[in-house]
């Protein structure tokens, strides 16, 4: 029998001091803290895609809270979009991404079954809206294993649209396009280790 061979899912690590995370924090101008996008918490850490700087390779950044590490996790074999098209998020208990096939539109969520095993990626789901759904980006997953995302559809205004996971339109709400920003969240008593959440209640 031959043995299993250890998958290497890290590509980069760094290790950055409390005092350094803080200080770059604060010297940032207010503008460029609110540029941020909200990342996916899962499993201890925060999660955003971006691209590689210097490449033209998307990544899964990663910021552990407990480590205090930075590192890197690869996206699906042959997952090849622009990050526009693509995003990271919780799907139940998986971390995930939803990408947005425009020209035949439809979304596909794929998750990663094993968290930091790469070859554990698998795409789960597609849906495929009767009507189309060209510019729909998912936002969560309900208990009931429907999802709910926003729908870029006029010149002032976007929809929030429930679909089930046959593509089926359950139901939508009318929401001003210049109004809204979403991101999930769920209330938690974690706290931030040692000195940096010493520090933040200053």
């Amino acid at each position: 029998m031959k043995k299993k061979k250890k998958e290497k899912t890290m590509q980069m690590e760094i290790n950055l001091p409390s005092e350094l995370i803080i200080e770059i924090l604060l010297r940032l101008p207010v503008k460029s803290l609110t540029r941020f996008k909200a990342g996916s918490f899962f499993n201890g850490a925060i999660h955003w895609v971006a691209e590689r700087y210097g490449s033209s390779v998307n990544v899964i950044v990663v910021f552990d809270l407990m480590e205090r590490k930075l590192f890197e996790m690869p996206l699906p074999d042959g997952f090849d979009h622009d990050l526009e098209d693509f995003g990271l998020w919780i799907f139940g208990e998986f971390l995930s991404l939803w990408v947005v096939d425009y020209d035949n539109h439809l979304v596909e969520i794929w998750v990663m079954k094993e968290y930091k095993l790469h070859s554990s990626w698998t795409k789960t789901l597609v849906i495929r809206a009767k009507r189309g759904i060209p510019f729909y980006k998912p936002v969560c997953r309900t208990k009931s294993g429907d999802i709910i995302g926003k729908d870029y559809i006029g010149k002032d205004h976007d929809r929030l649209v429930k679909y089930n996971d046959k593509g089926q339109r359950l139901e939508y709400l009318y929401i001003d396009r210049y109004a809204n920003e979403l991101a999930m969240y769920t209330e938690s008593l974690f706290s931030l280790p040692g000195e940096l959440g010493a520090s933040s209640r200053r």
